[in-house]
């Protein structure tokens, strides 16, 4: 007798939620009531942010050759200021490759001396926006033993408008620009 009094409990339970189904459409909670007038195509979605660039990795060699230029100049603007950093070549560092265009290389360096802006900079070069955070080092072109920045390496043709694109492709996944 227990036994059926249990299936008769689960019976109107199962009734009583399949109602409760039912009433709510089916768990569809569209009002289908409405008609719909003004039946527009459905537009495209915007097309995703082009993807950057495969910069691959600087090898070992360089980084180290660049590492050590890097130290040099810091050193240099230290004399030019009376300021003697005691800096070794384990306080620089490249801190973002950006790849390698007609044998000069982009990258942006960091060190444990020099300090950054206080504001967020933006650089245009060739109506092409960069920012800069208050905590960043902004980009710079090494090649030929001597450094450059971005807008000076575009002047001087040594990078091209569609380098100066990849470089800022692949500077705004790190950055945004509001």
């Amino acid at each position: 007798m227990c036994s059926a009094f249990v299936y008769i409990k689960l019976f109107f339970l199962l009734l009583l939620f399949l109602v409760a189904l039912c009433s709510c459409g089916g768990g569809n909670n569209i009002d289908n009531s409405e008609e719909i007038i003004d039946k527009q195509p459905i537009s495209k979605p915007p097309a995703p942010p082009p993807t950057p660039p495969e910069v691959g990795f600087l090898d070992t060699e360089t980084e180290i050759q660049i590492r050590q230029e890097y130290l040099d100049y810091l050193i240099g603007v230290g004399i030019e200021w009376g300021i003697d950093w005691s800096v070794t070549i384990d306080d620089v560092w490249v801190k973002q490759y950006y790849g390698t265009y007609n044998g000069f290389i982009a990258v942006s360096m960091g060190d444990t001396v020099s300090g950054y802006f206080d504001v967020q900079t933006e650089v245009i070069i060739d109506n092409i926006k960069f920012c800069y955070p208050a905590s960043g080092p902004m980009i710079l072109v090494w090649g030929e033993g001597q450094f450059y920045g971005l807008q000076e390496a575009f002047d001087l043709g040594l990078f091209m408008r569609e380098d100066i694109e990849n470089i800022a492709s692949l500077h705004s996944e790190i950055y945004c620009c509001p």
